[in-house]
């Protein structure tokens, strides 16, 4: 880490907190520097005390910067201001950050400390962590950019010297919640009151007549007080938005910050009852642009006659250049609000702008004589569904002009809860036949398109106006039918977004918006679909990305139990090879890999990347064997796919064949680096260090897994696999690091220090059996053959091989040691 981390701490007559920071900094990394800015106390000789280099701003800051740039020569640097501390929550976690990824830098969470007598909503313009009192004072969150890669040391340095918005840059950083910057804690008899000017520069803040904003194309919205997107605004949040209203205080910008990322997430009754609170209270609006945000919200909840008010003062009062999106917007909710004419007017404007290439879309179906709305029909099937339902029927109601739901035998309070919504219900026993039941309602349809929802989807609000547009512009002929994109629902999408964490939901689509059309049936017991009857009455199927259907998470045990039953039942009449892969990964969903092994059998597997990782599933598990024809015929199909190669690396590593794996490996490792993802480069790095070791190439072998490690340094079996190469190279010192890093991975107690072979041996066993019952019987034999390799170390204290055979016996790995 000294090569990798240096620390520069810049700071001014903080003599009483100084010593905090550094002592903080140095466990972190003895490389550290103070820039001292003209300290007039004993700062600099505090510094110098602690062993600190330092570097004095006098006579001229660009000499200080200059004499710090010869210094920084690690290849990454933390900046600290003199009265912070930096926490570390752990110690492994450094070597990630300080890796070779591609990360240029970090924002870091730090903690101000406000004092009591400023108003606590001080945090609003701030990104918004939960504050807590300490000492009288209390913590408010905020992001800045502070651990940078030594190419942008000067620029950091600048900016943490001078904090000028002359200084700011563009920059793309991370943030990383896992190190914080806390305030250093001042002696009581050392402390000062807070300067009057300082207590009302913060009130201008809270007010909203000063703003500290970068300008868009610097890309450094950490630093903005108008970045709030880092918060979960709560609705105690809300509340506190609602009490500055009330004070007078907060700036226009502030508020339409906060009323678009409740739009962003969807939550527009809170928008609109924060609008409406804000419009009572100010009575008139700085500029129009509140008009435009209130427009969009209302048009959201389908109160088209506020949205129309809100969007035409809005439309009055700007320059041509900005009416692209209300002219549209405006367009849309007069043509939902039953005005025709009005609307086509208002989209040939948008038109002409080219806001929205939707907008041509929606003229060239309703600038028609005779053109009316078709009539929509909902359609679903339930049983035992009150806590899904109401979501279900709620986020259709206004836009569906029929409901109809198949009821399979409820027993709670599920047909109240449709009547509520004047749904038509139709009861009718469960015989695991999900087609019969579904056909069961579409022949009781009588819009001209019908929309097939299941009890636990809906429609989001953010995707509800799409859908109303959608039915608009629904073809007369009733010859087209539409494949909708399904999505699970991300209960946790504000926290991945305020993380920037990448998007694990994975869409898939189906046919569900299609022609009322007596010929038009679902087919399949399960995983049923209508595109065979579509396809044959010549209805091509188009895919609609406007809008989709979220699928809600809640009750997935209950539902899965009760639908795994018609799934297995409807095996038998499965005879199509995409419905059987439906039933596979169904099935590899929810853990079940024996029930998901025998439908391989009836698909074609035409997705060599997809068959790839089903057998690196089964394989991982110790399953390898029941794959092994499948991917042998693969590999004839696909022979230069690389992801099959790699598959067929994997099983014959389980299968003990370790001169194939070498074989395949070999020759394709550079490739596999070069076209492959990082994740690959490990496991195939992995595989082949694991045959060379079992070949006898211990040397090689251990290069191979510590590439893997390097690759992806958080996988447990890379770990794993390290204890048992350096157990083969008898480097039994670096075996017992690697076991307590894989203690400490999987949050395991070691009982106690391991000092001895009967003490690995017995934490090994430990190991191995939570491996076992954790289904990861690779990794559980790895620890076995591990204790083999103890023991067939030339010991020459016999005490020690019958203390070892004692332990082994205590936990259920006997064996003659002597043997």
């Amino acid at each position: 880490m000294e090569n990798k981390l240096s620390i520069c701490i810049i700071g001014k007559d903080q003599e009483g907190l100084l010593g905090e920071c550094i002592d903080s900094a140095l466990k972190l990394s003895r490389r550290a520097i103070y820039l001292d800015l003209g300290s007039t106390d004993k700062s600099v000789d505090l510094a110098e005390q602690k062993g600190l280099e330092v570097v004095k701003s006098e006579p001229s800051l660009t000499e200080a910067q200059e004499s710090l740039e010869r210094w920084c020569n690690s290849e990454w640097i933390l900046f600290l201001k003199a009265g912070e501390k930096v926490i570390l929550q752990s110690d492994a976690l450094i070597d990630k950050i300080l890796g070779n990824g591609p990360a240029q830098g970090y924002s870091l969470i730090v903690k101000d400390v406000v004092e009591p007598d400023v108003l606590e909503d001080y945090r609003w313009i701030k990104i918004s962590g939960q504050y807590k009192y300490s000492k009288g004072s209390r913590y408010v969150s905020k992001v800045e950019i502070r651990l940078v890669r030594r190419q942008y040391f000067a620029k950091i340095l600048k900016l943490m010297m001078t904090w000028s918005k002359e200084d700011l840059f563009s920059f793309n950083s991370q943030i990383l919640r896992e190190v914080q910057i806390y305030p250093c804690q001042r002696n009581e008899e050392s402390k000062e009151d807070s300067p009057a000017e300082a207590r009302e520069l913060e009130m201008k803040y809270l007010k909203g007549e000063i703003l500290f904003d970068p300008a868009e194309e610097d890309s450094l919205w950490e630093l903005g007080d108008t970045y709030i997107t880092y918060a979960v605004l709560t609705k105690k949040d809300l509340n506190r938005y609602y009490k500055g209203l009330s004070a007078g205080f907060g700036g226009e910008r502030m508020y339409l910050t906060l009323l678009h990322n409740l739009g962003r997430f969807g939550r527009y009754a809170e928008a609109r009852d924060f609008f409406e609170a804000w419009k009572n209270t100010w009575e008139f609006f700085d500029t129009p642009e509140p008009y435009r945000i209130g427009g969009i919200i209302y048009a959201h909840l389908f109160d088209t006659d506020k949205a129309i008010q809100c969007l035409e003062k809005y439309v009055e009062s700007v320059s041509e250049d900005r009416l692209g999106e209300p002219l549209s917007l405006l367009g849309k909710t007069y043509l939902l609000h039953g005005n025709k004419e009005k609307a086509v007017s208002l989209l040939k404007r948008s038109r002409e702008l080219r806001y929205d290439k939707f907008d041509a879309m929606v003229i060239d179906c309703i600038d028609k004589d005779g053109w009316e709305p078709p009539r929509l029909s909902v359609c679903m099937i339930a049983r035992d569904e009150g806590p899904n339902i109401r979501k279900a029927l709620d986020s259709v109601s206004g836009i569906a002009d029929e409901i109809i739901v198949v009821d399979t035998g409820s027993t709670d309070n599920t047909k109240e809860i449709v009547r509520e919504f004047k749904g038509k219900i139709i009861e009718s026993p469960w015989e695991d036949d999900f087609s019969k039941v579904r056909n069961i309602g579409l022949r009781e349809a009588t819009g001209a398109y019908i929309l097939c929802l299941d009890a636990d989807e809906f429609i989001d609000a953010r995707d509800r106006i799409k859908l109303a547009l959608v039915k608009q512009i629904l073809p007369v002929g009733r010859d087209t039918a539409f494949c909708i994109k399904v999505e699970w629902e991300d209960k946790e999408e504000e926290m991945t977004v305020m993380l920037r964490l990448p998007q694990m939901n994975q869409p898939y689509y189906l046919t569900r918006l299609f022609p009322n059309h007596p010929e038009i049936h679902f087919e399949g017991r399960a995983f049923e679909g209508v595109d065979s009857s579509i396809g044959a009455l010549g209805i091509k199927i188009e895919r609609n990305d406007l809008f989709k259907i979220t699928h809600s998470r809640c009750d997935r045990e209950l539902r899965d139990r009760r639908k795994k039953i018609a799934v297995r039942n409807a095996f038998e009449f499965i005879s199509d090879p995409e419905t059987a892969l439906r039933g596979i990964l169904y099935f590899l969903r929810l853990g079940d890999l024996d029930a998901a092994l025998k439908w391989l059998d009836k698909t074609s597997m035409d997705n060599p990347q997809l068959l790839a990782r089903i057998v690196e599933l089964y394989s991982t598990v110790g399953k390898a064997n029941s794959v092994a024809g499948l991917i042998n015929k693969a590999i004839d199909k696909f022979p230069e796919s690389m992801e099959l190669n790699l598959a067929k690396a994997e099983l014959d590593l389980a299968g003990g064949k370790y001169e194939e794996v070498c074989n395949i490996l070999e020759p394709r490792l550079g490739n596999i680096k070069e076209a492959m993802s990082r994740a690959d480069w490990a496991r195939a790095c992995y595989l082949y260090g694991m045959a060379l070791l079992e070949t006898g190439d211990l040397g090689r072998g251990l290069e191979c897994l510590s590439d893997a490690r390097e690759a992806d340094p958080w996988n447990i079996r890379y770990k794993t696999g390290g204890i048992y190469a350096l157990a083969r190279c008898e480097e039994w010192e670096g075996a017992i690091g690697a076991v307590g890093d894989v203690l400490r991975g999987e949050n395991l107690d070691p009982g106690g220090i391991i000092g001895d072979f009967a003490d690995l041996g017995l934490v090994l066993a430990k190991l191995s059996r939570h491996f076992a019952d954790t289904n990861r019987g690779e990794m559980a034999a790895l620890c076995r053959k591990v204790m083999e390799e103890i023991i067939q170390y030339k010991i020459s204290n016999k005490t020690e091989l019958e203390k070892m055979s004692g332990y082994l016996n205590a936990v259920g790995f006997g064996g003659d040691v002597n043997a």
